[in-house]
């Protein structure tokens, strides 16, 4: 008697039996989960892309916006120093007709007055 009860074989086989059928429904469940897990990071991968295009393009269309505003604001610089530049221009061109006459008839007034220096 050493303590150990023999099994019949029937018995064996069938505890052989069963234990091949738990480690084959174990190998089921791993794989199900190895695909779900795998899925979950292929849609996960995808929202985030889809994330990613829809933040560049609104940053885009932000930066776009903004080149056209600044580029319209440039435009109204230029177009604003333009006019100012003419009426400048406009106001010297009247004061020097207005002070013309004077200045012909100093210049006249020197030319004779070295004349009769000399």
């Amino acid at each position: 008697p050493s303590g150990r009860e023999r099994v019949s074989p029937a018995m064996a086989d069938s505890t052989i039996s069963l234990l091949l059928d738990a480690e084959k429904e174990a190998q089921r469940v791993v794989e199900t989960a190895r695909r779900e897990k795998a899925q979950r990071l292929k849609q996960a991968k995808e929202d985030a892309a889809a994330e990613v295009a829809a933040f560049r393009k609104t940053r885009e269309e932000e930066m776009t916006m903004r080149l056209a505003q600044s580029v319209d604001s440039s435009g109204n610089l230029a177009s604003a120093l333009s006019e100012r530049t003419d009426e400048e221009v406009e106001k010297l061109k009247a004061l020097a007709s207005q002070n013309e006459r004077k200045t012909v008839d100093m210049l006249l007034s020197l030319v004779v007055a070295a004349d009769s220096s000399a």
